[in-house]
């Protein structure tokens, strides 16, 4: 499904040419549920990034589903990310003026679908992830563990085709944590393929392929 074929990415600071990922090469089959470990700065999150369309890489290919995205453009790349990257942050950004099933539908509206369409998909992606009790709470009342749900709800509403997790868990108490980790293993056991950073090897258990990054480079873990 995701083939990154000798990817290699820099980034300039002040003046200074910065390599963050060299010949890098990683596949993904659908379906699958992987972690990413490794230091901070060693490019988790820029590998992330460059899955969602958000990061240009300088080399290498980035093949989707046989696609070469590797060539396309901004637009296209835009269009690509709103229809198949689903993202779930460490501490989500929801927006404080609106409800929670507000929250959940936004996505669906700026896919230009009605206001009535998209709340009703949001009332059912709530009633799936059983949490339609926070339908109408206010986020500002949320707890960390209830805000990552609704996070999760609004990642999920448009059915994307892969899930990105950057620290899904890193703000979060051990209960709180097991409880998101199982909705997690939840979501890959119904066919959501799956990609989650993470410094936390507890985390990078419940995944069935084990990743880290070293010298800008991939190395497999044992397999779960």
């Amino acid at each position: 499904m995701i083939k990154l074929d000798n990817v290699s990415k820099s980034f300039s600071n002040k003046g200074q040419k910065i390599k963050v990922l060299s010949n890098f090469n990683l596949k993904i089959k659908c379906g699958e549920m992987i972690s990413i470990m490794g230091r901070s700065g060693s490019g988790k999150s820029t590998l992330l990034n460059i899955i969602a369309g958000l990061e240009k890489i300088d080399e290498g290919q980035y093949i989707f589903n046989n696609e070469n995205l590797s060539s396309k453009g901004p637009a296209e790349l835009a269009v690509f990310r709103r229809e198949k990257i689903g993202f779930i942050l460490q501490n989500y950004p929801l927006i404080d003026t609106k409800n929670v099933i507000e929250n959940v539908a936004l996505p669906l509206q700026y896919g230009k679908a009605s206001k009535k369409e998209a709340l009703k998909q949001a009332k059912k992606m709530l009633a799936n992830l059983d949490i339609s009790y926070l339908e109408n709470k206010s986020v500002d009342t949320l707890s960390g563990g209830e805000a990552q749900r609704v996070g999760i709800a609004r990642a999920l509403i448009k059915d994307p085709e892969v899930i990105l997790a950057d620290e899904p868990t890193g703000s979060l108490d051990e209960d709180t944590e097991k409880e998101i980790l199982d909705l997690l293993v939840h979501l890959n056991n119904q066919g959501k393929t799956m990609v989650i950073v993470t410094h936390d090897s507890s985390v990078a258990e419940k995944c069935k392929s084990k990743y880290k990054i070293e010298n800008g480079r991939c190395i497999k873990g044992e397999a779960n």
